[in-house]
């Protein structure tokens, strides 16, 4: 008898059907060629394998997402046009990858601060069956699973820019704190606030970050309360923003750590790296100032070399850098003698921006005066050379860094953060 090709079609469905490891296979029945069982039958496989397969749940609103999943994770980009561009590495979605493994898991993703409409709101659970919401125990199915479910994601992100003027992490963990329950939040971005109460323009190379955090009221933060957060990009900058110093990086990503604490988060102190290459935002946003390199500038026989803060001390303070020797023996030598000439005078003048108040910048200035000629003439300057040695905190700017409004303007106050070094020197001859 020649078989019938509806019911052999039917046999090998069910008997391939995916199925958790130990699970029974049962005798198939021959189905009847009656034309309307056949039809039930399709109508009915139909359902099932909708509600097996390992599609994820395509939601697109936050109302419709279940709310009992296992586990949340809400991502978060400010994405402007001063940093790498968004990128979901394996890194970053590492503990995404492992709850799915465990249970049922929902990944939404914002961009932006100035929206509290998420771009990305999936279940992206890989279910045996999802009717009844059993995961899969297969690592296989795991792995393939999510890697179908996330990749239109990652794409989705991949293409996505934020539109604000201003880069502003602080109003962005103020949207993904107001996740209800546990989640854990992944936040991106460089941490270079120019905006709101941690605007970081005026304080540049001189952020204090213990005295930042101090004088922000907690009652102005986002409730973290039962959120583990964990950065991704902190420091790291694209586009018209100039690389930060090694200083500045540190301090920007133990700021936000600090923020995190404060808000009552569960922070990961180890922050991710950004891959995402050059920016896709187009819309301008201000840039933080970073200190540039010495500057020496040779008018007769009189040498002037301008040293900037921030690449010598620590903020507010005079203690050195740990890079800041290799700096200044890189100028050493003009205060030394040579085969054609020797210095005969010398003076040392601290500077500071229009910032803070004005006995602690005098004083600040002027003990990093002191700090620079202590060490060239440990390096074998000699110390009668130098005829002037004071700091003027912001009583002598170099250019002027306030504006009619009375606002700092932050690149100026970068240059006006300087030991201005000058010597003059006699030809032997």
């Amino acid at each position: 008898m020649i078989a019938d090709p509806f019911d052999a079609w039917f046999t090998r469905l069910v008997r391939t059907h995916p199925k958790r490891p130990g699970a029974k296979h049962v005798a198939v029945p021959s189905i009847t060629t009656n034309p309307l069982t056949r039809l039930v039958v399709l109508t009915l496989l139909g359902a099932l394998i909708t509600a097996c397969g390992t599609e994820p749940t395509n939601t697109g609103n936050v109302e419709s997402t279940p709310v009992d999943l296992d586990a949340r994770f809400v991502f978060g980009a400010t994405a402007t046009a001063n940093e790498p561009a968004i990128d979901l590495s394996d890194e970053v979605l590492q503990p995404v990858q492992e709850a799915v493994g465990k249970g049922t898991v929902g990944l939404t993703a914002y961009v932006g601060s100035a929206s509290n409409q998420p771009l990305v709101n999936e279940d992206v659970s890989v279910y045996f069956d999802k009717a009844t919401r059993e995961i899969s125990a297969d690592p296989q199915v795991l792995e393939d699973g999510f890697s179908h479910n996330v990749t239109p994601i990652r794409e989705k992100l991949r293409a996505a820019v934020g539109t604000q003027p201003e880069l502003d992490l602080l109003g962005l963990l103020g949207v993904l704190a107001s996740t209800p329950g546990q989640a854990t939040l992944l936040v991106m971005s460089s941490g270079l606030q120019t905006t709101g109460l941690l605007d970081l323009r005026d304080a540049g190379s001189e952020l204090d970050v213990a005295s930042t955090l101090d004088r922000i009221p907690k009652d102005r933060l986002p409730d973290l309360t039962g959120k583990k957060v964990t950065f991704v990009g902190l420091g790291q900058v694209a586009g018209p923003q100039d690389r930060l110093t090694e200083k500045m990086k540190t301090n920007v990503q133990d700021l936000w750590l600090g923020v995190c604490a404060k808000a009552g988060g569960e922070c990961d102190p180890v922050v991710r790296n950004s891959t995402g290459g050059d920016p896709r935002a187009t819309v301008p946003v201000p840039t933080i100032p970073v200190p540039g390199e010495s500057s020496v500038v040779v008018s007769g026989n009189v040498t002037t070399v301008t040293v900037p803060n921030g690449t010598l001390f620590f903020e507010e303070s005079s203690d050195f850098l740990p890079g800041a020797p290799t700096v200044l023996s890189g100028v050493a030598h003009y205060f030394l003698p040579d085969h054609s000439s020797v210095p005969v005078e010398a003076t040392a003048v601290g500077h500071t921006a229009t910032w803070g108040e004005r006995d602690g910048a005098l004083g600040t200035s002027r003990d990093r005066a002191r700090k620079v000629v202590d060490f060239l003439v440990g390096a074998g300057a000699d110390r009668a050379l130098f005829t002037h040695v004071d700091g003027v905190g912001f009583d002598q700017p170099l250019v002027p860094d306030t504006g009619p409004d009375g606002r700092l303007i932050p690149k100026a106050a970068e240059r006006n953060r300087t030991v201005v070094l000058t010597v003059t020197r006699r030809s032997r001859s």
